[in-house]
């Protein structure tokens, strides 16, 4: 499949953007510094903000790298020690946020900004609201998660592929019939499957992990479905990686990697560490992108997505234009084009592209930025039935619902149930239903929740 030429991206760029929107009205003319922390991604921020500072000549934006996911929170929490906590920062956990103080309300910015009230995402929207009043921190960045599906799989066993806009119900039927040990073919392997996206996918209007509608888990409903389904499959031995077969003729290949599974539920980056390198391609891998399948039976059937969250500091003296240059990082339109430019054109210190695929996709629904967004990718049809089904993006728990974090290590995690330490544990070994055992798990996880909040509420007022 023919990749769109470098030019030609760059020349539909430049006839989409007859210029930026325009900068923004801001508070001040006078010279300032932003400070905006990062743990990845370094190349591009540095690239965007110097987007930003062409926007506005009196700003000056500093980058902060304070190292990967495992050191970004001790390192902001020391930023914070020494009274220099930057004035835009992205978060990993969000009840130290919270207990800290760090989060400004920036609910007169959302609330006025147009692209955000009629561009992001609706299924975004209210998990910032912590108090259902008022707005703390908005979505930074989005990785979907993916089912990918192997085409040359599916021909082996003579299956038509699904269309790009399959349902939950069909992908567990694949799933049900996929596994044919003649052919020494899995149904499915997964880094995050149906019990992670399941949830989320069955329960009517969810906003984060596990059903978290913004008051309450409902782990009666899609989870218990969910993990009950998944102990089946392992069971019937139709996941790779939980049947002894599969090792006894894999030895230690990757189930995702070996041309041996129908479906992978796994993450966006994925595709671009693996499925298009050559290792996987000289397996005669041929993995689809699928967005997670919205369910037949439900009204308001979400998506589980890697999502990164951003919020102005509550020490910020120039609020007004951090939250632009927050805006501008995450699902502003003028950022948007600004990013794509950036994945057409940024190179290391070798002169090779940083980005053969882009790192995430669009936090808008603007059509002219999924327009640009589009010309960095083949001309497979696939993506465009993939692009369409992730508009309905919500977030794992320990960034977006108050003591998740807590709960998950303490009570999902690591309490008895019947013997055996962890739920999913002792349902996949048979010894605790499901069922029995959601409303503890909705009545504790709202326990953590409020504890949580009581912190808020003494740091943040009523």
């Amino acid at each position: 499949m023919k990749k769109v030429s470098l030019v030609l991206v760059l020349l539909m760029l430049t006839a989409m953007m007859p210029g930026f929107a325009g900068a923004a009205e801001l508070n001040t003319t006078d010279p300032i510094t932003l400070t905006y922390s990062v743990w990845d991604s370094y190349e591009m921020y540095e690239f965007l903000a110097q987007k930003f500072e062409e926007l506005h000549p009196n700003i000056d934006v500093q980058i902060l790298q304070l190292g990967g996911t495992d050191v970004y929170m001790s390192n902001l929490t020391n930023l914070a020690a020494e009274g220099k906590f930057p004035d835009v920062f992205q978060h990993l956990n969000l009840d130290s946020c919270i207990i800290n103080g760090w989060f400004a309300d920036i609910t007169e910015y959302v609330e006025a900004d147009e692209e955000y009230q009629n561009g992001y995402y609706k299924s975004l929207q209210d998990i910032g609201y912590l108090d259902g009043e008022r707005c703390f921190f908005i979505a930074n960045k989005y990785l979907p998660i993916t089912v990918y599906l192997d085409e040359a799989v599916f021909e082996k066993e003579n299956v038509p592929m699904p269309e790009p806009d399959w349902s939950w119900e069909q992908m567990i039927e694949l799933m049900e019939t996929m596994t044919r040990p003649d052919l020494e073919i899995w149904a499915y392997n997964s880094f995050l499957g149906i019990l992670s996206i399941g949830p989320v996918a069955l329960t009517d209007g969810a906003l984060a992990e596990f059903g978290w509608d913004g008051e309450a888990y409902h782990f009666e409903e899609g989870w218990a479905e969910s993990i009950a389904q998944e102990a089946d499959f392992r069971r019937m031995n139709y996941r790779a990686d939980s049947d002894p077969n599969y090792a006894a003729l894999m030895g230690d290949v990757w189930a995702g990697q070996s041309g041996h599974v129908a479906i992978q539920h796994d993450a966006w980056w994925t595709m671009n560490n693996i499925y298009t390198q050559s290792d996987a391609l000289e397996r005669g891998l041929r993995m689809v992108p699928y967005a997670p399948p919205a369910s037949e039976t439900v009204e308001d059937s979400n998506a589980l997505a890697f999502v990164d969250f951003g919020a102005v500091s509550s020490s910020c003296k120039n609020p007004r234009e951090a939250f632009e240059l927050l805006k501008f990082m995450s699902y502003g339109k003028d950022g948007w084009f600004a990013e794509i430019e950036g994945f057409a054109t940024l190179v290391n210190e070798a002169g090779e592209k940083i980005y053969r695929l882009p790192d995430c996709v669009p936090l808008t629904e603007d059509e002219e930025v999924w327009a640009a967004f589009r010309t960095l990718f083949d001309d497979s049809p696939y993506w465009d039935g993939y692009f369409a089904g992730l508009h309905r993006p919500v977030s794992l728990g320990g960034v977006a619902i108050p003591g998740f974090n807590t709960f998950l290590s303490e009570v999902y995690n690591g309490s008895d149930y019947n013997g055996v330490i962890g739920i999913e544990a002792a349902v996949f070994e048979g010894v605790a239903d499901p069922y029995d055992y959601a409303d503890t798990l909705n009545a504790k996880g709202r326990e953590y929740y409020d504890a949580v909040m009581d912190e808020f509420y003494a740091v943040y007022g009523k």
